[in-house]
């Protein structure tokens, strides 16, 4: 009985030192675990700094370079279009040497039904263009009365940048025919129907600052563009552009 007692006292206490032995093993296991990530975690986390470094220095000379390229696109673009631009007003300038300045006789002027055009004056004039003001009958019940100004341009559609500033004429009411001059009016817009003359000169008095304002500001920006284009190659400041059109 004794020896049995005996062994299961042993049994215990070998017992107890091995899970003694067994949770030290693990403690030092776990401490030697947390050293290696300690040292490993610190060159992983510095790794993954330079990392992120590296990646934002390329993205960053990347994007510095393609904006510098873009730049250099695009001065070269501008230079190509200056060139091109001022070939189009060379050949502009050379197609307007010999046009006399636009003119007709009012008397030239015809509408439908043998109508009667009243002549208002002339509204804009200059080398290159003639506007004149003109009052017809429309036929309308009221606003009988229509105020219109109708004239010539010598630039054509072609000689303008960004959108084309040409007003077409919106009927066919008031013709041009100058058989002598092969002149047809390409500039027209109705200013005003009303139902008097009167009532016409009140509201012209009112607005002509604001008739055709738009097409006109562009208008003299193109004879502004060829003067200054042509005065360049006049002193030698074009030259080698010049060269290069023609």
């Amino acid at each position: 009985m004794k020896a049995n007692i005996q062994k299961a006292i042993e049994a215990w206490q070998k017992r107890e030192r091995l899970i003694a032995e067994r949770d030290a093993f693990y403690d030092q296991s776990r401490t030697r675990d947390e050293k290696i990530r300690d040292r490993y975690g610190e060159r992983i986390r510095r790794l993954e700094q330079q990392k992120r470094n590296a990646t934002y220095e390329l993205e960053r000379r990347t994007t510095q370079a393609r904006a510098e390229l873009t730049l250099q696109i695009e001065n070269e673009e501008r230079a190509i279009s200056e060139v091109q631009r001022i070939k189009e007003i060379l050949q502009l300038a050379e197609t307007l040497t010999d046009k006399p300045a636009p003119t007709w006789d009012d008397t030239q002027i015809k509408v439908p039904f043998n109508g009667e055009v009243i002549p208002w004056g002339t509204f804009y004039k200059d080398r290159y263009m003639l506007i004149r003001l003109y009052v017809y009958k429309n036929g309308k019940p009221k606003n009988k009365y229509t105020l219109a100004a109708y004239g010539v341009t010598l630039f054509p559609a072609s000689s303008w940048q960004g959108d084309n500033p040409l007003i077409l004429a919106p009927d066919d009411y008031v013709k041009l025919h100058a058989s002598e001059t092969g002149l047809r009016f390409n500039v027209a817009t109705i200013v005003k129907d009303a139902p008097t003359l009167a009532d016409l000169g009140i509201y012209y008095n009112k607005r002509k600052d604001k008739i055709l304002k738009d097409f006109l500001q562009k208008h003299k920006e193109l004879i502004e563009e060829i003067e200054q284009i042509m005065e360049g190659i006049h002193l030698g400041r074009l030259e080698t552009i010049y060269t290069r059109c023609v």
